[in-house]
């Protein structure tokens, strides 16, 4: 029996060419090494799973802490913000409140002395009345030659000048004191030179018409 030869596939025909290229680039392949950081953490040895363990447990802490601070902040620190804010409002508010307040206080006090101004000038006008009509008397007294009513009347003058003089020295301390010092002199000359004190009587009633016009100024 006759073994027929068998004939080679042309297909599976290798080329000597091609060899030496193959065996370089598989020599090649051998020969490059894992990085480092790829050999630290390889899956295959002792150390790699243990720092692949470490970055794991690192990232869990790390979370942990995220999730903690995030917690802190919604819990503690965003009230006490919001806290802060309110109160930083309410402060706002109340100084607003305080400075409208004193400038309510101010117009009060503001116009409580215009008042008591009003009222002052009110009794020193009454005050002049009344020493203008006491004038009137002495000097009518004394046309008459009545001595007696003319000193009655002095009297009563000399006291009104008393009570006048505080009020009118606001308005004009020097005039208030001349009116004074005419009174005086009055009750001096009205026995001895009433014609002198009739004078001085019509001094005091002009100082006393001035004392009216700054009175309306």
């Amino acid at each position: 029996m006759t073994v027929g030869h068998k004939q080679p596939d042309p297909s599976q025909k290798t080329d000597p060419e091609n060899k030496p290229k193959d065996a370089a680039a598989n020599k090649k392949t051998e020969g490059k090494k894992p990085g480092r950081l790829a050999w630290i953490f390889n899956k295959d040895t002792r150390l790699g799973r243990l720092n692949r363990n470490m970055v794991r447990a690192a990232g869990w802490v790390s979370a942990f802490f995220a999730l903690g601070f995030l917690t802190v902040y919604l819990m503690m620190y965003l009230p006490l913000t919001q806290d802060y804010d309110r109160l930083s409002q309410d402060y706002n508010a109340s100084q607003q409140q305080l400075k409208t307040a004193q400038a309510g206080s101010r117009s009060t006090q503001d116009a409580s002395q215009k008042v008591q101004a009003v009222l002052d000038r009110t009794k020193i006008s009454n005050d002049i009345l009344d020493m203008n009509n006491q004038v009137l008397q002495i000097e009518l007294a004394l046309s008459q030659h009545d001595q007696e009513g003319a000193l009655y009347y002095l009297k009563k003058l000399q006291t009104s000048s008393i009570a006048f003089l505080p009020e009118a020295s606001k308005v004009d301390a020097d005039l208030a004191n001349i009116v004074n010092a005419r009174v005086n002199v009055v009750a001096l000359e009205i026995s001895t030179d009433p014609k002198g004190a009739q004078t001085d009587l019509e001094v005091i009633v002009k100082y006393l018409q001035t004392m009216v016009t700054r009175l309306s100024q």
